[in-house]
């Protein structure tokens, strides 16, 4: 699978197709071409149409933590977000079974933005440093994730943090006056 190298998406469409074609008459796991097949469909812009395939990939082999990945990537570019966050969470489950789990930066990140489309920042903020401490020698996605990383405001962070303390503690006197 070269096409990551070359990033030639419109022969990885054509090619998974074909080979897709004999899916009824050869014995093989046919989810791989599915899963690259919906990868290349979300590089092209086109991850609508990349759902169909990364279905039948994951009803094929559901312990592709890859797979997952593909899936929340392309729920994040059609807005379910909801949606990305369980593929997401998936694929880092996953991942945190396997030695070389190479979509976990991946995961993080759209697990992240998905998280801050739906105003949760402080599971945003805390999926895109993950993402980043994954990133292994990446230098364009760790910028990405940065960039992202820095775009939510860390005082609203703070605030719900804070804020969460503080309804704990007015809980923990409450509790203790109904217990006296």
């Amino acid at each position: 699978w070269c096409y990551e190298l070359t990033k030639d998406w419109e022969k990885c469409i054509a090619d998974c197709r074909m080979a897709l074609k004999y899916e009824k008459t050869e014995d093989f796991d046919y989810s791989r071409i599915y899963n690259e097949l919906a990868w290349a469909l979300v590089n092209v812009n086109k991850p609508a149409d990349a759902l169909d395939p990364i279905k039948k990939a994951i009803k094929l082999d559901h312990t592709q933590g890859n797979y997952w990945d593909t899936e929340a990537e392309a729920k994040y570019k059609t807005g379910d977000y909801i949606g990305c966050i369980s593929s997401a969470t998936n694929a880092i489950a996953i991942g945190k079974t396997k030695d070389n789990a190479s979509w976990l930066d991946n995961s993080y990140y759209w697990r992240g933005m998905a998280k801050k489309q739906i105003g949760d920042m402080a599971g945003a903020f805390q999926d895109l440093e993950s993402s980043i401490e994954c990133a292994e020698d990446d230098e364009d996605f760790e910028t990405k994730a940065q960039s992202a990383l820095s775009s939510i405001d860390a005082s609203i962070i703070d605030f719900s943090i804070g804020n969460f303390a503080i309804k704990y503690e007015n809980f923990a006197i409450t509790k203790q006056r109904e217990d006296k």
